[in-house]
């Protein structure tokens, strides 16, 4: 269960947890952007997806719900960013260490550009955990972005885990400037590679790099 997917012991302590999202006062809320002059044009934008038998691309073209966090442990997103890229992580995770590093690449890549990065610790098995012992892992993983923390998995559970067949928790979710979800990647892993043995991972990253790309108005060098 430490490694990132989701094992039968673990979708039962997450579908059990208590969906307390509004409940708790120390939770902050991430807003949908209001539309805009440019709403039409972001919502006409084609993004590339992975295949529908790789799980999770059900939720494109859905709206992202409020996410309500237990807290930020380091930094929090703009108010308006044109992305917004979150994903899933935790520390005994040999997936996620293998991501992180890709998902900080992008993160200082296109920061400037108008993408913000969330990386959401969710700790197996749920339990509290402190903000230094967060925050060295993250640094240990080579990320440097916003931390947020979802202690009991519910939030992940409300929108993702409890909405379908989901073989990972270590998933990634990019959300466009109206709180479109407009790429999905299911997990586990995903980061460039020139190794044949690892082109899955290397496909799906830039598929999630060109998705990216594509909601900040750029293009590949």
């Amino acid at each position: 269960m430490g490694n990132g997917t989701l094992s039968s012991v673990g979708r039962g302590l997450v579908l059990l947890a208590p969906l307390t999202l509004l409940a708790c006062a120390e939770r902050t809320t991430e807003a949908a952007r209001e539309p805009g002059p440019d709403s039409a044009a972001v919502a006409g934008l084609e993004i590339e997806t992975l295949p529908a038998d790789r799980g999770g691309q059900d939720l494109i073209g859905r709206r992202m719900p409020a996410l309500v966090f237990d807290r930020w442990v380091r930094g929090a997103p703009s108010d308006a960013p044109r992305a917004t890229l979150y994903r899933w992580w935790t520390d005994t995770c040999p997936y996620c260490s293998a991501s992180l590093p890709a998902i900080e690449a992008l993160r200082q890549s296109h920061e400037s550009d108008g993408l913000s990065v969330v990386a959401v610790y969710h700790p197996k098995p749920p339990r509290e955990t402190s903000d230094a012992e967060v925050l060295a892992m993250a640094e240990r993983f080579g990320y440097l972005g916003a931390i947020a923390l979802d202690t009991d998995w519910s939030v992940l559970n409300d929108f993702y885990l409890s909405t379908g067949s989901r073989t990972a928790t270590s998933a990634s979710f990019l959300v466009d400037e109206l709180g479109m979800l407009r790429f999905v990647h299911p997990g586990p892993e995903l980061f460039a590679s020139d190794d044949p043995e690892q082109s899955q991972q290397d496909q799906d990253y830039w598929l999630l790099k060109d998705a990216i790309l594509k909601l900040l108005g750029l293009s590949r060098p």
